[in-house]
């Protein structure tokens, strides 16, 4: 290789430099091709709830029209009025009201359903009588001159339509003076322009992201939408796509009309952008101070490295020798990969040496389970665990019946050969992350994570029926039974002492009545141990 010729410094450091530029090239891309994702991603995900509160929102706007007119048109004060009104026929001058007429209800009790933009008072020809503009909005002509098809088709349900080039929903119901319901004293006709604020009041206080847009079928131009300044009528769906996401499509599906309409949600993308930019801006600033801070360190390093390299490969070999580890002989041309093998034969070495002490100290020597310190810390942990994700476990305490008797009349070595088939039963009865630890002589403790009292019972029943089975050992066949005390965190304690000594109490119970295992509970508090 070319750079074979040089220095180890040099060779170093122009090999960093060239893989740097590359690195550096190649994370700016997939950091901003991931980053947008990411964050496009998170915003869909969020935007699908809000969307679809959109939709329910303004379909029950759309819904609670109708409800509203019938409530008006029953409301006394219509009745009232139309008893004492006398009009002539035909009719002179509409009647145009910027007030709230006296047939509607108060603007009070209106504002808890609907408060109309436009409300007729129709005569039972179909003549308008009286009209109401909210705040002064002046009706269409083709408003103004409805046709009684229109009129007909608006009655008991909301209407969706075209008035001139505006989409209009309209809503009526006939108004009837006494009990005589094919008496038809007038109707009452309310109609709101679907525009900008009929979205806007679609989604009522609601504080949400995004515009909402309406469009006709079939055609690609915005109709409407609650944000004409982002997103004007007559705008482009294709144009809009390349700085907006879309969610919440659907259909105008409640009432009548003539038009179908397509409901979108949009949520712009300059936000994605716009953070993906400043993210990656930050980044690059890090990025290149630390890489200007670590070629001056690697420069400075690489001298002092170079000359004691050999010093240092020296000194493993001396360190390996004291510490019983030796190592062969070996050379290579490459001092920095004979160093890296010497150091890595050292730490494996030590690896092997630490798990086989840290092993022998946390475990069992007779029977390789955990020991009492072992579950002590586990104990601990999960405690701690439990605390903050408000969940339980199950500590047993367990001991075997009659197996001083065993140690007296068949000996150490046969009690041993006893404890180590323990082991293996209760491993073959628990499940895969319950842990068995050997507390001293034949007393064990089992911590089952994340369980109830209900699944430690068929566990305890399980094990109870594993030790049922007699014992072989150098020929003697052995009975002697396992009795086990049961406590669950946080029902019947809450540390760790406290845990022990109830499950203790609870098994010394399950041994004087030969019961198999018996869960905790007060009664067995100061009750005296039995020998066992």
């Amino acid at each position: 290789m070319i750079l074979n010729r040089y220095s180890l410094t040099t060779s170093m450091l122009v090999l960093t430099v060239v893989v740097g530029i590359v690195i550096w090239t190649g994370y700016d891309v997939y950091q901003y091709r991931a980053l947008n994702s990411i964050l496009k991603e998170n915003l869909t995900q969020r935007f699908d709830y809000q969307a679809r509160a959109h939709r329910l929102r303004f379909d029950n706007y759309i819904k609670s029209f109708y409800p509203s007119v019938k409530l008006y048109a029953k409301n006394t004060n219509i009745h009232k009025y139309l008893k004492g009104v006398e009009w002539s026929q035909p009719a002179a001058e509409i009647i145009k009201h910027e007030t709230i007429p006296e047939w509607l209800p108060e603007l009070s009790s209106m504002r808890r359903f609907i408060l109309p933009r436009y409300a007729m008072l129709i005569d039972s020809a179909g003549q308008i009588r009286e009209t109401y503009n909210y705040r002064g909005s002046v009706p269409s002509d083709e408003l103004r001159n409805i046709s009684a098809l229109t009129l007909d088709i608006s009655k008991g349900q909301s209407y969706l339509t075209i008035l001139g080039d505006r989409p209009f929903l309209i809503t009526s119901e006939n108004i009837h003076l006494g009990d005589d319901d094919k008496n038809i004293a007038a109707s009452l006709l309310i109609a709101s322009p679907v525009d900008e604020k009929f979205l806007q009041d679609s989604q009522g206080a609601a504080q949400y992201e995004g515009v909402i847009a309406l469009l006709k079928e079939g055609e690609e131009r915005v109709l409407v939408s609650n944000n004409e300044d982002l997103v004007s009528s007559g705008t482009l769906l294709s144009e809009l796509k390349k700085s907006y996401l879309f969610a919440g499509e659907g259909f105008f599906d409640s009432g009548s009309a003539d038009i179908i309409v397509r409901f979108y949600s949009l949520i712009s993308t300059q936000e994605v952008q716009k953070q993906t930019a400043a993210i990656l801006s930050k980044d690059r600033q890090i990025r290149a101070v630390t890489a200007i801070l670590s070629v001056l360190a690697f420069v400075m390093v690489m001298f002092w490295i170079t000359s004691r390299i050999q010093k240092l490969s020296g000194k493993v070999v001396d360190f390996s020798e004291k510490m019983d580890m030796p190592q062969p002989e070996m050379r290579h041309r490459d001092e920095i990969l004979e160093l890296d093998n010497r150091f890595e034969m050292l730490a494996e070495a030590v690896r092997q040496e630490t798990r086989s002490l840290e092993h022998q100290t946390l475990h069992d020597l007779l029977t390789d389970l955990p020991n009492r310190r072992f579950l002590q810390e586990r104990l601990i942990n999960e405690v701690s665990g439990c605390k903050s994700e408000s969940s339980s476990f199950v500590l047993m305490i367990c001991d075997l019946n009659n197996f001083k008797e065993v140690n007296d009349n068949l000996g150490h070595h046969v009690g041993d050969g006893v404890l180590q088939q323990a082991s293996e039963r209760f491993q073959a009865a628990l499940r895969g992350d319950d842990t068995v630890a050997r507390l001293g002589g034949d007393e064990f403790c089992i911590l089952l994570s994340k369980t109830s009292i209900k699944v430690a019972e068929i566990i305890a029943s399980k094990i109870v029926e594993a030790f049922a089975a007699p014992f072989a050992i150098d020929g003697n066949i052995i009975k002697v039974g396992i009795s086990i005390g049961i406590v669950e965190y946080p029902e019947h304690g809450s540390d760790v002492d406290q845990l022990m000594q109830f499950a203790d109490a609870a098994m010394y119970h399950a041994k004087n009545n030969q019961t198999g295992f018996s869960i905790y509970n007060s009664t067995m508090k100061n009750r005296e141990k039995s020998v066992r």
